[in-house]
């Protein structure tokens, strides 16, 4: 909001001027902003900080007048953290995230499901002490802006302030940070709280648009890639791992592993339902449920239902593209869930399909290691992996 000019006040007249703003006591105080105009701006900052100066210089020797001070700064600190989130409120600009992956766009800060691969974020300090996100995809970079630049030095003069009136726990509870990631920001300075604010509200954007897509599993990846990507990020560049700490790291490293594993289930769970219900498989006697259903036949229709729905499964991801090795092992977790399940059923009723059809390889279309291979061939080369398929189908 431009240069502030240090302006002298006495403590009396800073006392006044923060009374003056007290929310609880006068519905006009209430009904106004601060932060609208900058000449009010900088007169309650100044005021803030006289008598901050006052309390900490010893210069206050009545103790009515102490006892007055730290009572204008209890409710000077209530106030700023009003102001300080109506601020967020009022000027966070949303992530166009229907913009950054959209199948069925052209590229305008879009990029198809195919480039998956290609897609980063970084915060960075932009020119004119803007704060931006650069995104990168298919070897282009976009900038998002996620606040507008007049506003961060407001939010920063009243993050400042809190902090050094030790009020940093109220200022993180703005923003809904954790005790873990404010044990990050305790004894930092408040550009590493704004850096968390900033990471988190990206990550909270991009998960709604994760959500969007018919598929979920595509939705996980999406959201595992980007997470990724920060960790690296900040382990890789010593200044930003020392800004945001291993705590912060710690908590996105578990938010990956919590994506992984809802990305391996999304994926599989439903294709593991076909052989391990028990429905018609496990009764004694060659008939099923009384109806005549012979237990070879109940078999066979389980085989051709799991090959559909496997097929299913590999043909949509055999399209995706993931060069980074992390993250195409993590994909390829997918066969500690599943080969478990069909190397045991295959080798409890491969004997109905083998003595009771013509032709036992139309049913049993893959082995243990066809699975195998078509997982680990997941997100590498999609033709290779679709040929392997198709030749099986």
């Amino acid at each position: 909001m431009g240069s502030r000019e240090p302006v002298e006040l006495t403590f009396e007249s800073a006392e006044n001027i923060v009374l003056r703003w007290d929310s609880t006591s006068s519905d006009e105080a209430g009904d106004r902003t601060i932060f609208a105009d900058h000449h009010v701006i900088d007169q309650y900052l100044n005021a803030v900080d006289e008598i901050q100066r006052s309390l900490e210089s010893g210069t206050l020797t009545e103790s009515d007048n102490q006892s007055k001070a730290k009572t204008a700064i209890r409710i000077a600190m209530a106030r700023l953290e009003d102001e300080f989130r109506n601020l967020l409120t009022a000027h966070t600009s949303p992530i166009e995230t229907h913009c950054l992956i959209d199948p069925n766009s052209s590229f305008k800060r879009t990029c198809s499901t195919s480039e998956l691969h290609d897609q980063s974020f970084v915060v960075e300090k932009g020119g004119e002490g803007r704060t931006c996100v650069s995104y990168r995809l298919a070897n282009r970079i976009c900038e998002i802006d996620l606040i507008p630049s007049e506003v961060i030095s407001d939010l920063r003069s009243i993050a400042e302030r809190m902090v050094s009136a030790g009020y940093l726990r109220e200022c993180a509870q703005v923003i809904d940070l954790t005790d873990v990631e404010l044990e990050v920001v305790e004894g930092r300075t408040p550009l590493a709280l704004h850096l968390i604010w900033i990471m988190m509200t990206l990550q909270s954007n991009l998960d709604g648009k994760s959500r969007h897509y018919k598929d979920p599993a595509l939705g996980y990846l999406f959201m595992m890639n980007n997470v990724h990507y920060i960790v690296q990020k900040a382990k890789a560049e010593s200044n930003l791992r020392e800004m945001i700490g291993d705590g912060y790291l710690r908590k996105l490293s578990g938010k990956y592993r919590q994506l992984a594993t809802s990305y391996q289930r999304s994926s599989w769970v439903k294709v593991m339902h076909c052989l391990s219900r028990d429905e018609g498989l496990y009764g004694n006697g060659s008939s099923v449920f009384g109806f005549g259903v012979s237990k070879s036949t109940a078999v066979k229709e389980r085989f051709k239902s799991f090959n559909l729905a496997f097929e299913e499964v590999h043909k949509t991801q055999a399209m995706w593209l993931l060069p980074d090795e992390k993250l195409r092992r993590a994909g390829a977790k997918g066969d500690d869930i599943l080969i478990p399940t069909y190397t045991s059923f295959l080798g409890r009723f491969r004997s109905y399909v083998e003595s009771g059809s013509r032709h036992p390889e139309s049913v049993i279309k893959y082995s243990v290691e066809d699975i195998e291979a078509a997982i680990f061939n997941l997100f590498v080369d999609t033709s290779a992996s679709q040929q392997q398929m198709l030749r099986r189908r």
